[in-house]
């Protein structure tokens, strides 16, 4: 229990005790029943007191779960929260949304306002998941502020512990893919199948890295997949299957899949590309004199994207009517996660926790 908690606990004790004692006074009469009055008076204020960030957190809460929740709408309320006072677990909660959806530096410090290193020391299993949950979180930090390396340090930090949980198989898993530590990628989404982690944002995660294999089907495949089985709401796989359509030439569909991303998505903080950017790569697809530069673009070096690049149109670029074929993608599902199964070159000795954290709100 670190020592913002058991601040909390001996305050919760304060109350319980002005309570009992004035319960005892108010048995007497005169003077004595006016302190016992007064002693039950203060102990409720506080406990008043002592509720109302849980109040607002649960509030919040609420409506961040809500259909079509809006997320920036219940971030001042969470703050309120913090401020009034709630659990450090909570704390790592808001910190985490505000890092994805709102003001990033105050989702760092609500992230390591406590001390870790007390938590760390501590035996209790819940603190130690919340020392790591604000770990994964701190790393997303750095990945959105492009410090690959450290947002990498610290997840493996995290995972090395033998923590698992959503989170840190997503975000681990991007920041293999995005420095290009292909094996490692590999290994941790097999792992994820097999730990029962593997969820919509992995399956795009895995399409992504076939994207940058130049592996055009087995990407294509992934995704209709991943559209068939679930309704993303992250912009990813929006924009993977629009650059798996414009490899086979199919402009006006890729496109459109980049528009559908601009009415089903939020777009956060974490989210790999800005809604401006999502709009250029639109206009290219538009127009007749940059859509073949875009081709080419992604044609040349496709990591560009995982990368959170945006592409050099280069001017001058030859038009061709010709386009690979495109396959059907429903008959190389089997084959891919065959060919999976022949590829792989041993596990990563790993063992879960008993409880895992849930992603909040996907933040997306």
């Amino acid at each position: 229990m670190s020592n913002k908690e058991k601040k909390r606990k001996a305050f919760s004790t304060l109350i319980i005790s002005l309570l009992v004692i004035g319960i005892i006074f108010i048995t007497y009469s005169g003077v004595q029943k006016w302190i016992g009055i007064g002693f039950f008076t203060v102990a409720l204020i506080l406990l008043v007191l002592n509720s109302l960030g849980t109040f607002y957190y649960s509030k919040a809460s609420r409506l961040l779960n809500g259909e079509n929740p809006p997320v920036k709408d219940s971030l001042p309320i969470f703050e309120k929260a913090v401020k009034l006072g709630i659990e450090t677990k909570g704390e790592v909660v808001v910190g985490t949304l505000f890092v994805q959806y709102g003001d990033m530096e105050k989702g760092k410090a609500l992230c390591t306002l406590y001390d870790l290193a007390i938590l760390e020391g501590c035996l209790d299993s819940q603190d130690n998941k919340v020392v790591q949950s604000a770990k994964i979180s701190l790393s997303m930090y750095y990945w959105i502020k492009n410090d690959l390396d450290k947002a990498l340090s610290i997840a493996e930090e995290v995972y090395n512990t033998g923590f698992r949980d959503r989170n840190l198989y997503i975000n681990l898993s991007t920041y293999y893919l995005e420095k290009g530590k292909y094996k490692e990628f590999k290994k941790l989404v097999k792992e994820s199948k097999d730990k029962n982690f593997y969820l919509p944002a992995t399956q795009d995660l895995e399409a992504a890295y076939y994207i940058a294999q130049s592996d055009w089907a087995r990407a294509g495949s992934l995704l209709k997949n991943l559209f068939e089985t679930s309704k993303p709401t992250f912009i990813d796989p929006f924009l993977h299957k629009a650059l798996v359509l414009l490899h086979y030439g199919e402009w006006d569909e890729a496109a459109k899949a980049l528009r559908e991303l601009k009415e089903k998505c939020q777009f956060t903080n974490a989210s790999i590309y800005t809604e401006s950017q999502i709009d250029i790569l639109i206009a290219y697809l538009d127009e007749e004199s940059t859509r073949w530069g875009l081709l080419e673009a992604i044609n040349s070096d496709p990591t560009i994207f995982i990368r959170r690049e945006m592409p050099t149109i280069k001017s001058g670029v030859s038009m061709s009517s010709s386009f690979p074929s495109k396959p059907d993608f429903s008959e190389l599902e089997t084959v891919s996660s065959k060919e999976d199964e022949e590829e792989d070159d041993g596990d990563i000795d790993t063992s879960l926790t008993d409880d895992d954290e849930e992603w909040i709100k996907k933040h997306s």
